[in-house]
This record gives structure tokens, sequence and C-alpha cells, in this order.
């Protein structure tokens, strides 16, 4: 995936989330697309200011605290 295509995802997530879950989309957004991201040596803050120029997304860049909490929920899928 590109950074295009994570960034369309993200946004896509955002701002169809539910009413105050949307840090829990940020969350499940980094859970599914964990190794896509790091495959692709991608930071959270550049598919953060991606989404935010061209899909226009109002994620505040701290948004990256949260998708590093999803990396880390990540690393425990095998437990699923």
């Amino acid at each position: 995936m590109t950074i295009n295509d994570l960034s369309k995802e993200l946004n896509e997530m955002y701002n169809n989330a539910p009413d105050n879950e949307q840090s829990l989309m940020i969350r499940l957004f980094e859970i599914c697309f964990a190794k896509e991201i790091w495959n692709n040596k991608i930071t959270p803050l550049e598919i953060i200011q991606f989404a935010n120029k061209h899909y226009s997304t109002s994620l505040k860049e701290d948004c990256q605290t949260e998708i590093n909490k999803g990396i880390k929920l990540s690393e425990f899928d095998r437990i699923w």
C-alpha cells in the first residue's frame, strides 16, 4: 500500500466513525494496517499529514500517539 492508500483509509475510518469513537478507529486502523506501514517505512505522522493535506481530514498531529498504540496492539494479533 502507498501512503495515499493508507491516508485514504485512515480518513474514511476516522470520518465515518460513530460519535466519540474516532480515537478507537485510529487504533483500529493501525492494528489493521501495521504490517503495510512498517513494510513501506511510513511513519504515522506522514500518514496524518498526507491525509490532512489531500483528504481535508482534521486529524491533529498528536494522533500519531493513538496510531503508535495501535502498532503495539497489533503485536498481539496472535492471541486472537
